[in-house]
């Protein structure tokens, strides 16, 4: 079957997904945040080093 853009064949189950994902999105940029903010203070810490 072809569905118009924009339409799902069940709302909820497209609406679970979403909301999963979203979460899931939340949690990796919590941790992309923190091993930004470590990378930092090491290269700080490597650049007092030499």
């Amino acid at each position: 079957r072809v569905f118009p853009r924009g339409t799902v064949e069940n709302p909820d189950k497209a609406r679970e997904l979403l909301n999963k994902y979203d979460v899931e999105n939340s949690m990796l940029q919590a941790n992309n945040d923190k091993l930004t903010t470590e990378n930092k203070n090491l290269t700080d810490q490597n650049k007092e080093l030499t």
